[in-house]
Formats: structure tokens, sequence, C-alpha cells
């Protein structure tokens, strides 16, 4: 298995942790009150969407040429970053 694809499968395990995490919340949320319903759902959008712009980036990774691959790579870093910082603060939000 090449750097790349090693990286990458990194990426993707972390993704499906992300997905897990954010299937937890959404159970927590049809379970709650109206007004604390409100505040997971506004929370899972915004994490859906950091998780879409990580899967959209390991996509062009994927695909990506040797010459872009590092350019790519740091962009999905940040992603990741991004939406590791949006599970962080749900759990600090959400953690009963």
């Amino acid at each position: 298995m090449s750097k790349r694809d090693a990286w990458i499968e990194k990426i993707k395990a972390r993704l499906d942790e992300a997905n897990a995490e954010i299937d937890k919340y959404q159970a927590k949320a049809k379970g709650a009150s109206a007004d604390r319903r409100m505040q997971y759902e506004k929370h899972l959008e915004q994490l859906r969407e950091r998780r879409d712009d990580l899967d959209k980036r390991m996509q062009e990774l994927r695909e990506a040429g040797d010459d872009a691959w590092d350019d790519i790579k740091h962009g999905a870093e940040a992603a990741w970053d991004h939406l590791a910082d949006g599970l962080k603060r749900a759990k600090d939000r959400f953690s009963d």
C-alpha cells in the first residue's frame, strides 16, 4: 500500500468514526425535548456539512495526480480539523 493510499484509509477511518458520532447525536435528538432537539439539529446540520466537505476532499485526493496530491492533502487535513473541532464542541455541549 502506498503512502497516499494509507493516508486516505486513515482519513476514511476517521470519517467512519465521525459518522458514528453524528448518528449517536441524531438518536439523542430524537428523544430530546423540542428546544433541545432544535439545538441538536442545528449542530448536526453543521457537522454534516463538515463531513460532506471532508468526503468531497477525499474524493479529490483519490482522483488527484501526484503533483497536486500534497496541496489537496493539506485541504483535506484542514477539513478534518474543522470536523473534529465540531465533534468536540458537540460532545462538550450535549454530553449528559
